[in-house]
């Protein structure tokens, strides 16, 4: 196993959170790669989470971060190997892996540490939002249809269809310039 030194740090937003969901990556990208992945909780400060302002293939909206000043989040973050990494980055085709810095994005591990930047997968689509408000991440789709029909009373939200995403969204994270 690579060095933490050697790898990547991403924090994770939506399902990439989990164990499972990485090695089931590394499973299908049909690669020999190691499964061990480090994971810890984190707290990170002005991020937050909502929902892409896209639909994904299999009918569900995703999760993605967006920039929330004064908010603060427990994720969790995992270190990456190169090759790892790579795969994740496959993956993730309607997200872009960017560089955050600590100094505009205050993180804390779990184990006391504060590193002094880290990754995370910004939607490309951005996020779902009223009147330039992120819409924050419910917990089951149907939460965010129900708040979309309210909003919208779009017949494109009712039942189970996926929703017409807003296309106003807040300013995209930006990369570190570190």
């Amino acid at each position: 196993m690579a060095p933490l030194a050697e790898r990547t740090l991403v924090v994770a937003v939506g399902s990439n959170q989990t164990p499972q969901t990485i090695a089931r990556k590394y499973r299908r990208s049909s690669r020999d790669i190691p499964l061990t992945t480090p994971f810890v909780r984190c707290t990170v400060h002005d991020l937050a989470v909502g929902h892409v302002a896209h639909v994904a293939a299999p009918g569900y909206v995703p999760a993605a971060p967006y920039r929330a000043v004064g908010e603060r989040m427990e994720l969790v973050a995992t270190w990456f190997d190169q090759e790892q990494l790579a795969v994740v980055d496959e993956t993730e085709p309607n997200y872009d892996r960017v560089r955050l810095s600590t100094d505009d994005f205050p993180l804390t591990l779990a184990t006391g540490e504060r590193p002094v930047q880290f990754d995370v997968y910004a939607s490309r689509w951005g996020v779902i939002s009223q009147e330039q408000q992120p819409i924050p991440l419910r917990h089951r789709q149907q939460e965010l249809f129900d708040e979309l029909v309210g909003l919208t009373d779009s017949p494109l939200t009712r039942g189970g269809t996926p929703p017409r995403c807003a296309t106003s969204s807040p300013p995209p994270l930006r990369r570190c310039t570190s």
